[in-house]
C-alpha cells in the first residue's frame, strides 16, 4: 500500500502545537478600528495598518461606494494581470502632481513595492558604474558596496547578498 506523501504535515502541526508555535487565526468582528473586537474580546488594536483611521473615514466610505457603483466591486485581479484602469492612472497623476515629481507608480502590495524598488536600484547601479551611484547606494543601504565584474555585492557584518545583473 502506498504511503500518504502529506502525512508528515500532521506530525509537523502537532509538533508546532506542543511547542506553542502554532498560530490560530484570530477573527476580527467588525471594522478595523483602534478599539475593536477579536474573538469576542474587546481590545486595543495595535496590529492594524489603519493608524490614520482611513478605513472608516466617512468621506472615503462615500467615495468607495461611488467607485463600486461605477467599476463594480473590483477589477478581478491585480493591475499587472487584469490591466491598469483609468482610476489607477488618475491616482498616479495626482500623486505625482502632489509630490511635484515627473511620475509615480502605485504598487498593489508592500511586497511588489519592495521588489520593484530594489530591482530598479540594482538595475540602475549595475548599468551605471558612476562613483556617485556607488556612494549613494552605499550610504542609502547602510552597507558596504563592492562591484565585481557584472555583479553587485552588498556585504554587512552578518550576511552577504549577491545580486546578479
Amino acid at each position: 500500500m502506498r504511503r500518504d506523501p502529506l502525512a508528515y504535515l500532521g506530525e509537523e502541526l502537532d509538533s508546532l502545537k506542543k511547542q506553542n508555535l502554532y498560530r490560530n487565526l484570530r477573527i476580527l468582528e467588525g471594522e478595523q478600528k483602534a478599539h475593536t473586537t477579536f474573538d469576542h474580546r474587546s481590545v486595543v488594536n495595535l496590529s492594524s495598518n489603519n493608524y490614520l483611521g482611513l478605513t472608516t473615514h466617512p468621506r472615503l466610505r462615500e467615495r468607495a461606494l461611488e467607485a463600486v457603483q461605477t467599476y463594480g466591486v473590483g477589477s478581478g485581479s491585480v493591475r499587472t494581470i487584469a490591466g491598469t484602469m483609468a482610476i489607477h492612472m488618475e491616482l498616479e497623476r495626482r500623486l505625482a502632481e502632489f509630490k511635484q515629481v515627473e511620475a509615480v507608480v502605485v504598487f498593489q502590495s508592500g511586497f511588489t513595492a519592495n521588489a520593484g524598488t530594489v530591482s530598479a536600484i540594482l538595475l540602475f547601479a549595475s548599468c551605471s558604474r558612476l562613483m556617485s551611484v556607488s556612494r549613494g547606494l552605499k550610504f542609502t543601504m547602510k552597507s558596504k558596496l563592492h562591484q565585481t565584474n557584472d555583479d553587485i555585492l552588498f556585504a554587512s557584518d552578518s550576511e552577504r547578498v549577491v545580486a546578479d545583473r
